[in-house]
């Protein structure tokens, strides 16, 4: 190697850990990046239910709401899970 490069060449440093105001800085950071991350997922929440619900809800209410977006299995879903808590509850001699 020329002279020129070796005294240009990087050597490592011991790296002796942030300052404590880059502590603070990457804090900051961090907590912007968490918040920016929540809205992100907020908004996408916000745009996908009403899409999903949309068309299957015949009125105002709520549990027209509820009752519209069921389909068929998850009846028989609900369906079996009660039959099974009446089981429970009837008392075995």
């Amino acid at each position: 190697m020329s002279d020129l490069l070796k005294k240009h060449e990087l050597k490592p440093k011991a790296w002796r850990g942030y300052t404590l105001d880059e502590l603070r800085y990457r804090r900051a950071l961090t907590e912007v990046a968490i918040e920016i991350e929540r809205d992100r997922i907020t908004q996408s929440i916000t745009d996908t239910v009403p899409n999903a619900l949309k068309g299957r809800s015949s009125g105002p209410s709520m549990m027209s709401k509820v009752f519209g977006a069921l389909n068929y299995v998850d009846y028989a879903v609900l369906g079996w899970r009660l039959i099974k808590m009446v089981r429970g509850l009837r008392r075995k001699k």
